[in-house]
């Protein structure tokens, strides 16, 4: 059990709380091309990584190849998924799920349970080979990862880590970036959605540039784009037209009755 290292139950609640918080932050966001994120609530995170698809993409920008070549792919892959027999079960039985994959997506869930110390991840919907067990079957036992197995040996692991660990074993062929961000997508936004979101995008890639991840110089390219666009497309938002607001009912009628009492009076 990734657990069972005893700490102090004040500490084990401070982590856990600033972990919800930190998936709180992860779970506004849109707009990264291999996954989508959704919160159900202050403890679950449900992650939909798309396994295949993205080979049409080639290069991106600069000739940079968007995925790791055949001969890199075993050295930065940390391997196929495994169930942790020794975990707990959810909180919400994967029988209960509401939530279904696409043909060629999985739905994961990160539960940052305040009770459990620790955050478990299981497989919620789709389609895992194990390298053990052969096809993950029991989606109510969690899968043993490289991010989650750290937390009893690390001061902090944060919940894009663990992202970042799903995407990379789920995807096909491997991506260079986990983070990769979809610019059509955020492009085509309305240009306030798009100051907003792009903003957030600038603030969460930014932590993620700081922690000095193997595929860094990939995020600072997406983050310096993000950053000149953003600016750039600010004073057009801020001297574009105003539009005019609609006035309340009650309000239109209160002035239209001023107005008949003034032209009787007259």
């Amino acid at each position: 059990n990734l657990c069972s290292k005893p700490r102090h139950s004040g500490i084990s609640f401070h982590r856990m709380d600033v972990f919800s918080r930190d998936s709180l932050r992860l779970g506004c966001l849109r707009g990264f091309m291999f996954f989508s994120l959704y919160l159900r609530g202050r403890e679950e995170l449900l992650v939909t990584v798309r396994r295949h698809g993205f080979k049409e993409m080639g290069e991106g920008e600069g000739g940079v190849s968007t995925f790791l070549t055949p001969s890199k792919i075993q050295k930065a892959s940390p391997g196929q998924m495994k169930s942790d027999p020794t975990g707990l079960a959810p909180a919400s039985p994967a029988a209960n799920e509401t939530q279904q994959a696409g043909e060629d997506e999985n739905i994961f869930l990160i539960g940052g349970y305040a009770r459990y110390k620790c955050p478990y991840v299981w497989l919620r919907s789709g389609f895992v080979e194990s390298e053990e067990q052969g096809i993950i079957t029991n989606r109510d036992l969690p899968l043993k990862l490289h991010s989650t197995d750290r937390w009893s040996t690390t001061t902090y692991v944060r919940p894009w880590e663990i992202v970042s660990e799903i995407v990379s074993l789920t995807v096909r062929p491997l991506p260079r970036n986990p983070f990769m961000i979809d610019f059509e997508y955020v492009d085509s936004l309305p240009p306030a959605e798009y100051l907003f979101l792009s903003g957030a995008l600038c603030s969460f890639l930014r932590e993620v540039y700081l922690k000095d991840t193997p595929f860094v110089d990939l995020v600072y390219r997406d983050l310096s784009r993000l950053m000149h666009d953003h600016f750039t497309r600010i004073p057009a938002l801020l001297n574009g037209p105003v539009e005019p607001q609609e006035q309340d009912p009650q309000a239109q009628q209160q002035q239209q009755q001023q107005h008949q009492q003034q032209q009787q009076q007259q």
